[in-house]
């Protein structure tokens, strides 16, 4: 794609309705599967995990932020090992 009159490569995600957005190759590790809402409710259905969604605080700006906070080197691994999962 050239942009500015500079060509760059972009990741193109198509949603349901249509609307595409472009990522430049060099953000693709902020694309995630979840949103920190859906994160945090997941973990606790699936696997009985409770973390803090703090997308919408205002501190944040809405952005994707969960917080963690782990008890035991157990509790660890199952955050780890749930997380492997997804």
């Amino acid at each position: 794609m050239n942009k500015n009159g500079l060509i760059k490569d972009y990741l193109q995600l198509e949603y349901k309705d249509g609307d595409k957005l472009y990522i430049p190759v060099e953000k693709i590790d902020l694309i995630s599967k979840y949103s920190s809402k859906e994160l945090t409710e997941l973990l606790l259905n699936e696997y009985n995990i409770l973390i803090k969604d703090c997308g919408t605080k205002k501190a944040f700006r809405n952005g994707e932020y969960i917080r963690i906070a782990v008890r035991s080197t157990l509790d660890n691994q199952r955050l780890i090992d749930a997380l492997k999962e997804l």
